[in-house]
């Protein structure tokens, strides 16, 4: 997996989602377009990874992470082009969610991602970063099974 600093919509180190978070936090920055309506789903696949930086704390919530689309580079009013998906309670650091980026040409000119906790409460704590790359890397290592005598 190859990160393109242009890419990144939350940074590696983690964009805290606490307060507030209830109502939705956006990420901390946004990917440009260039021109509204733009398709970036045809040709080759475009996945978005987002990964617990630090481990979620908080009164049971959950996080559910949506791909966002906007007019404007601060995401203001966005529309949820798709659920990515959403880390359990208590999710550790290094867990990811990773959703491949449909196409469709009701991206507008801006993307990125909100942050959406539920249950109980707000976060007290965790961190996530999110980033847009082309390939993945979701090779697993597993015994090999093989006995030498």
């Amino acid at each position: 997996m190859i990160l393109d600093k242009q890419n990144i919509v939350s940074p590696l180190a983690g964009q805290t989602v606490t307060a507030g978070s209830n109502s939705g936090i956006l990420s901390d920055y946004s990917i440009d377009l260039g021109i509204a309506a733009r398709n970036i789903g045809v040709g080759e696949d475009l996945y978005c990874v987002v990964q617990v930086v630090t481990l979620m704390a908080g009164a049971g919530d959950t996080c559910e992470v949506r791909l966002v689309t906007a007019a404007y580079a601060a995401l203001n009013s966005p529309t949820t082009i798709l659920s990515l998906g959403t880390f359990p309670a208590n999710s550790a650091a290094g867990t990811r969610l990773i959703a491949k980026c449909p196409p469709s040409d009701s991206y507008l000119r801006y993307i990125g991602v909100e942050y959406i906790t539920s249950g109980s409460g707000e976060l007290s704590a965790g961190a996530f970063s999110a980033f847009f790359v082309k390939d993945i890397q979701a090779f697993t290592a597993y015994a090999d099974a093989i006995t030498i005598s």
